[in-house]
Formats: structure tokens, sequence, C-alpha cells
């Protein structure tokens, strides 16, 4: 598998089911820099998707475990980590018999009917004064088919985001808004995209 990395792109593995997004290029920058601010430890990244994060978080020195429910992300995730010999493992379950001193969560909390319930089964695999990384879409305003298309139940406004972190436990330390202007730009290209997938699919929220 053809696989080679770029400073603004990140991982490109040569597999045509993923690609980055616009959206993901500014939350991979966003992530990285705060994520560049601490020490390499070991870390949980709690739905990791196609991992292209993954790579990034061994290039900072993390090391640790990706998890996701969906097989294809798996797959994927695993040949990412192969391709780039990243020191991550990939599983589907939270492993049992480990701490961790970061917990990811990017674009997670917005696909879940009870985020604090979740996220508060996640933290018992933090230890005591872990740091917790987490992104969501923002606004409640901006909801949209692009949103349904995703299978997202929710948006959040930052000072709620803010109080679910702080109901789960955390001490919140710093809140960032990314993305303007430039997506607030392709958000009506991602609606109009979410509704042709849609109609050829048959595919809503469910």
């Amino acid at each position: 598998m053809t696989a080679r990395f770029d400073a603004v792109y990140g991982a490109l593995v040569d597999d045509r089911r993923w690609f980055p997004s616009p959206a993901h290029l500014m939350r991979r920058s966003a992530l990285l820099d705060v994520l560049k601010g601490y020490p390499p430890g070991r870390l949980l990244d709690v739905g990791c998707g196609a991992g292209r994060l993954l790579v990034d978080w061994d290039r900072l020195g993390h090391s640790g475990w990706g998890i996701d429910i969906d097989a294809e992300a798996r797959e994927l995730a695993k040949a990412c980590v192969a391709a780039f010999d990243a020191d991550f493992r990939i599983g589907t379950q939270l492993p049992q018999d480990e701490r961790f001193d970061y917990l990811t969560a990017i674009e997670v909390l917005e696909h879940l009917p009870d985020p604090l319930a979740d996220l508060r089964s996640w933290l018992r695999h933090l230890k005591v004064g872990g740091i917790v990384i987490a992104s969501v879409p923002a606004f409640h305003r901006l909801w949209g088919r692009s949103d349904e298309w995703a299978g997202h139940v929710q948006r959040f406004e930052p000072a709620e985001f803010a109080n679910l972190m702080e109901t789960a436990g955390l001490r919140v330390l710093s809140t960032h808004l990314w993305g303007f202007p430039l997506a607030s730009l392709t958000r009506h290209a991602s609606g109009i995209a979410a509704r042709i997938k849609m109609s050829r699919r048959g595919r809503g929220m469910d």
C-alpha cells in the first residue's frame, strides 16, 4: 500500500474509501496546535475513524490505542497505522487494564444520545491529572443536511459543551472555535452534497 506524509494533509494512504475533507484539514491543524504543547504519553483515541490522526499523534511521540465501533473504520485505521508503522493498536472496546495520559474524542460526542454517560465511562481509563482533547460541531443554528448525513444527534453551543465537560468531572483548561470563515463558505456545498448522497442511497439520520 502506497503511503506518504504531507505537512498539510497529514497521513495519505492509497485508499479511495477515505480522503481528507476541508473540515478535516482545518480540524487537524487546530488539534495539532493544541496537542503540540504537551509531552508524549499514552493516548486513547475514542472514535479514531480511518486512523489518520493516529499517525499525527505518533509523530508527536504518543502511543496507545485507537477505538472505533465501525468495522470499516477499524480496517482503514489498521491499514493506516501499519503503513506508517505508528505505535497504536486498533480495537473495538476500551482496554480494561490500562490508564492513559491523554484521551481524545474528535467529532464523536455529537453522535451519542447520552454523551455525558459515555464521556464518564471513557474517563475511567484516564489517569489522575490526565488531559482530554475533544472536538464537536458548534452552534445549534448551523444544523443542516450534512449533520443528518453524518449521523449527528446534536450540535453544541460552546458554553454547553464546556458545561458537559465540567459535569463529567473535568476542569476546562481552554476552548477554541475553529474554521471561520472557510468552514462557513464550504458548509453550503456540504449541505448540497449531503442531499444528493441521501437521495441516492435513501439514508437519513437512522
